[in-house]
């Protein structure tokens, strides 16, 4: 029987800077004080949505100056987090060639519209048998905004 903890992660949406395979963090070079460090990541981590997310880096901004792209790149990961959540995607990874997005039972996104994708771009997406959908990556530098470009499309 799995504890407390494992059965509420289960809901949660995994999608982790690693999965993408991009450096999102927050830099010691930019914040020394690992407990102002530690904060900051709190407060990223709870912020409910874009606007909160946006407010921290902007704090971060004000108090540190321009944040590195590691900064960017954690904000724009915790960006797409919220927005699989809000569009019931349970998980999203990068393989080095495509982004693979898995779906949650009660998805928001309309099968009808992965299926015209398809059938509009068969070289670029694709729906596998494990019932994944897969958009193809022509540069590994641009997954983040290929990322939240094909979440518009998804929402």
């Amino acid at each position: 029987r799995a504890s407390p903890s494992l059965r509420c992660r289960r809901n949660l949406t995994f999608l982790s800077a690693n999965l993408l395979k991009i450096a999102a963090l927050i830099p010691e070079s930019y914040i020394t004080d690992p407990r102002f460090r530690v904060g900051f990541y709190r407060r990223l981590s709870a912020a409910r949505d874009e606007t909160e997310i946006a407010a921290v880096r902007d704090e971060l901004r004000d108090r540190f100056g321009v944040p590195p792209s590691e900064v960017e790149n954690l904000v724009e990961v915790l960006k797409l987090r919220r927005t699989l959540q809000r569009l019931g995607i349970s998980d999203m990874g990068f393989d080095g060639k495509d982004l693979v997005l898995t779906f949650a039972p009660k998805t928001k996104v309309n099968p009808e519209r992965l299926v015209r994708m398809v059938a509009k771009e068969p070289k670029k997406y694709r729906l596998t048998p494990d019932d994944r959908f897969r958009s193809r990556v022509v540069d590994r530098e641009t997954v983040v905004a290929d990322a939240k470009t094909l979440l518009a499309l998804l929402s």
